[in-house]
């Protein structure tokens, strides 16, 4: 891993953790069950990233979307996360598709892990 992508994983941590950390309580267990349920899914699991010519696909809008779930969250430091679940059909086909916006700029999926990780390290460390 080159410099440059090291000092992009660990903004990437810093920032889900700044992010969890000015959540409130109710709303920290909505974001872990929601994140839980969208990534341990068949639909929706981390090792499943799309194809690069799918992302053209999908960007270029020759999808019938047939069904979106978004997922909103903002802390107390009016941060915000949103997470799109989208269901699309393309040639007959079904695709399942997970964008994570932090802050209104679209992030990867490991946002989403580092949140988790990090919630199950403070549940550690209070026990």
């Amino acid at each position: 891993m080159t410099l440059e992508e090291e000092q992009m994983k660990e903004q990437l941590r810093h920032d889900a953790r700044i992010f969890y950390d000015s959540l409130s309580v109710e709303t920290q267990e909505s974001l872990l069950n929601d994140i839980r349920q969208l990534l341990y899914s068949e639909k929706f699991g981390i090792d499943s990233q799309i194809a690069p010519f799918l992302k053209a696909v999908f960007e270029n809008k020759l999808t019938t979307i047939s069904h979106r779930n978004v997922y909103q969250y903002q802390n107390q430091k009016n941060q915000e996360l949103i997470i799109q679940a989208i269901e699309a059909s393309y040639l007959f086909k079904s695709y399942h598709l997970l964008k994570v916006f932090y802050n209104f700029r679209e992030v990867s999926l490991e946002f989403l892990s580092e949140i988790l990780e990090y919630s199950h390290s403070r549940i550690s460390l209070t026990q």
